[in-house]
């Protein structure tokens, strides 16, 4: 009965270990606009969170069998003896992980702390980086630049990461702006998009596509 009893722990154990890491590289890797939208990141993270609803799905799906089992065996025990308080707390921790990191994740709040520690790093550049979409590579802060351009409609854009736009030529590209237009970016105004930094930063998408 030992070995039994011992199984729900540790199946909880690894699922919560499973989500804390999941979770952790996901928040990790949002701190570069885009990088999560990179289209071998999205297959390793469909891969993860397969492999996480599995073991999610059968840990929940086994106690409850086992739990079961046990209730038959023994009906007038205490239900809490059946499922202990501590297996509920190691589920209630896997939901507020899974739930915290969806909000830190929607409202981008990773980038925006790394953004805020690079960000006197851009406001030098803003006078100092040469122009062009093939420069040296060049550090601000937690961000490596690969290009920077003046728009003519307004905007200073610092691309940080850029990807292949399926499988034409065209290029998306992300990074971060200073006084954006609304328009567009020089590179590219397809899926332009501009997100509040404060202090008059935005982090940006665009695609060289038509």
């Amino acid at each position: 009965m030992r070995s039994r009893s011992l199984k729900i722990p540790t199946r909880l154990n690894w699922s919560l270990f499973a989500t804390l890491a999941i979770c952790s590289l996901a928040l990790t890797l949002s701190i570069y606009p885009g990088l999560l939208q990179s289209l071998p990141v999205i297959l390793a993270f469909l891969f993860i969170g397969v492999t996480w609803v599995l073991i999610v799905g059968g840990t929940v799906f086994f106690g409850l069998v086992e739990m079961a089992q046990r209730l038959q065996s023994s009906v007038a025990m205490d239900w809490r003896s059946q499922f202990p308080k501590t297996h509920l707390i190691r589920i209630g921790l896997i939901w507020v992980i899974l739930m915290g990191s969806y909000g830190l994740l929607k409202f981008y709040v990773p980038r925006r702390i790394a953004f805020a520690l690079s960000r006197p790093a851009f406001d030098r550049g803003l006078e100092k980086t040469p122009q062009g979409k093939n420069i040296r590579p060049l550090q601000f802060g937690v961000y490596k630049i690969e290009a920077y351009e003046i728009d003519r409609r307004g905007g200073q854009y610092f691309r940080a990461y850029s990807h292949g736009d399926g499988l034409g030529p065209d290029t998306v590209s992300y990074g971060f702006v200073y006084q954006p237009n609304p328009d567009g970016s020089p590179f590219g105004d397809a899926y332009y998009g501009i997100h509040p930094l404060g202090k008059r930063w935005y982090w940006f998408q665009a695609s060289a596509d038509w």
